[in-house]
């Protein structure tokens, strides 16, 4: 696991958000890169995969002389492939350890919860950052769970500062 440093403003390029003519997810990449963002997460639920990779190398490609971080949505493999920083996992993707596996201990690996618990046991998991959500309703894309609102992110950011540390600085929380 590495230390992360997260920036400010972390930039998820969905990919059906970005169905508007010509905002193609390596297009949507320009924005938040020219506005200081060095964190892009690269989702596309619906993308084909020789799509999704095609996207993931465009996206990776621009993001690298702003020497910005990108993670693939779900997809270690893809992450890996087109030489991405890591992978944001879902609670019904690949586990943790079989991301960092595939990936090794240079990659990210972030893993979204929806609650206090799945927080609590992602604790324990070779995980480089923690996500929360979804904080409030989202329309882009279909999660499964219900907004969480900020107490629970706050009930995390405790969970997380109470937990042993090993001399690193506590788990980056994205909400």
């Amino acid at each position: 696991m590495i230390d992360l440093p997260l920036s400010p403003l972390n930039a998820i390029l969905d990919q059906y958000a970005a169905r508007v003519p010509l905002w193609v997810l390596p297009y949507r990449a320009r924005a938040p890169l020219g506005v200081g963002s060095r964190f892009l997460n690269v989702r596309a639920k619906s993308l084909a995969g020789g799509a999704y990779l095609a996207a993931c190398d465009e996206v990776v490609a621009l993001a690298r002389p702003y020497g910005a971080l990108v993670v693939i949505n779900d997809r270690a493999d893809l992450a890996l492939m087109s030489g991405a920083g890591g992978v944001h996992l879902g609670q019904d993707d690949l586990s943790p350890a079989d991301a960092r596996a595939l990936l090794g201990d240079r990659a990210v690996v972030g893993l979204s919860t929806h609650s206090l618990d799945q927080a609590r046991r992602a604790l324990a998991l070779p995980i480089d950052y923690l996500a929360v959500g979804p904080v409030f309703g989202t329309t882009t894309k279909e999660t499964g769970y219900a907004a969480v609102g900020l107490e629970l992110i706050r009930a995390v950011r405790a969970l997380v500062e109470r937990a042993p540390h090993a001399g690193r600085p506590p788990l980056p929380i994205v909400a």
